[in-house]
């Protein structure tokens, strides 16, 4: 077996386009019952890659097939929460074959990364190929934890690490959650000085906050996303949107 270290190498290594973010693009596959099967078909070419977000629920049976006319053409499936390229892979098809079947053990959007291995992306080959997404079984039920807390429409409360400016000592911040299906939630922050702001999360990963028109970026560290906005810094668990 290969060490978490390893996979997570891998899996960097081959997801070329993850450094070309220009090449990248996310389409959604639906399955509008929560089961069955979906079937894309796309075209790759050079560091191109495609991101497929699948929402599924912990306890479903997740199977992938994927045939293409270039066999350099692969995919690395990660769970949700789990940022491409930088989080290690559940499965990775150059190592663990093209087809993948397993019980799923959270509930949100799972990725689907494909991509032309590096040695070909160089070479500008380009590949058709079609990608075949089931599902089957019934989710598990969301968990109590993810009921209201009473007198609020949040699904947790608490406090979480921040520093609302350049230079400032980290502090902490009163902050309430709400979560919907297949990782996307809404965590409304309370500063230190009274004020308010929203980050937004899709699929597990902060994708943007309101009031808009700031300057946003966000990054992983361990299970922890660090959001910043401007010269403030707020480190956000991964429970907190996606639940326990």
């Amino acid at each position: 077996m290969i060490a978490a270290g390893r996979s997570l190498v891998l899996a960097s290594l081959l997801a070329t386009a993850v450094a070309a973010a220009d090449h990248l693009r996310r389409e959604r596959v639906e399955l509008p019952d929560g089961s069955g099967t979906a079937q894309v078909e796309g075209t790759v070419k050079g560091y191109e890659s495609v991101e497929y977000q699948v929402a599924a629920g912990a306890g479903q049976q997740m199977t992938i097939a994927l045939t293409s006319d270039n066999t350099s053409t692969y995919y690395n499936l990660y769970a949700p929460g789990d940022i491409p390229g930088e989080s290690t892979a559940v499965h990775i098809a150059a190592r663990d074959g093209l087809d993948y079947q397993g019980a799923l053990e959270a509930t949100g959007d799972y990725t689907i990364q494909l991509f032309l291995i590096r040695a070909a992306a160089r070479r500008a080959e380009e590949s058709d190929y079609m990608l075949s997404v089931a599902l089957a079984g019934e989710a598990a039920p969301r968990p109590e934890a993810d009921a209201q807390v009473p007198g609020t429409e949040f699904h947790a409360t608490g406090e979480l690490r921040c520093a609302v400016g350049s230079g400032q000592p980290m502090t902490t911040c009163p902050f309430g959650v709400v979560r919907e299906v297949g990782g996307t939630a809404t965590v409304h922050v309370t500063q230190p000085d009274g004020g308010g702001l929203t980050i937004r999360f899709d699929g597990g990963r902060a994708v943007g906050a309101v009031p808009p028109g700031r300057v946003f970026s966000a990054m992983r560290q361990g299970d922890d996303t660090v959001v910043t906005i401007d010269d403030a810094r707020y480190e956000i668990p991964g429970v907190v949107p996606l639940g326990d």
